[in-house]
Parts: structure tokens; sequence; C-alpha cells
């Protein structure tokens, strides 16, 4: 079997990624940056305070792929707001065993 007929399928697009869930008690609509997974280690190593802010203002965007919240907003998030987010962000990338499923899916 040759390896690189698989590569394609996983290389990130950095285009938006649509997921539905629940947020501030409504089900909402929102879109998460498919970003290389190095890109997406940086941001959950870095050795800042307010890494999670910082996560979510480089993966979270609109269905064109620009960024929605600023670092400053995102640090202003409720813990539960903000916590759905990191939740949806980590599943949309499969980092999780449900993301990684829906990945899966065609």
């Amino acid at each position: 079997m040759d390896f690189r007929e698989f590569l394609s399928d996983g290389i990130a697009t950095r285009a938006p990624i649509k997921r539905d869930f629940q947020f501030a008690g409504r089900e909402v609509t929102g879109f998460f940056l498919d970003l290389p997974a190095l890109q997406v280690r940086e941001l959950l190593k870095a050795d800042v305070v307010d890494r999670d802010a910082l996560f979510l203002s480089a993966i979270v965007c609109d269905a064109q792929g620009m960024p929605l919240l600023t670092v400053d907003q995102a640090r202003t998030l409720k813990a539960q707001q903000m916590n759905a987010l990191l939740t949806e962000a980590f599943s949309a990338l499969g980092l999780t065993s449900d993301g990684r499923a829906a990945a899966k899916k065609p």
C-alpha cells in the first residue's frame, strides 16, 4: 500500500469546520479553522496564563474563515462559554474520540 494516497485526507485545509452545538443556552452553528497539527500544538503548549484565549482567538471563525474573537474578547468569556467553545474546537479538530469519529464521516 502506498501511504501517499492517504496524505491528502490528513492535510489541514485552514478551511472552516462547521459545528452545531449548545452555547449560552441556545443551539448555535459555529465554525473552527482546520489548523495544522503543529500550529495547534504550539497554541496549546503556549506558556502563558491566557493560553485558552489565545487558542480560541486563533481557531474560532466565521463561515468564510475570518477570525471572530480577539484574545482580549476571549479573555472575557464566562467559564461555561469558554469550555463550550474549547470542547467544540477540540472535537472539530479531531482531538476527542467524538471529533475523530466525526472527522471520518464523508
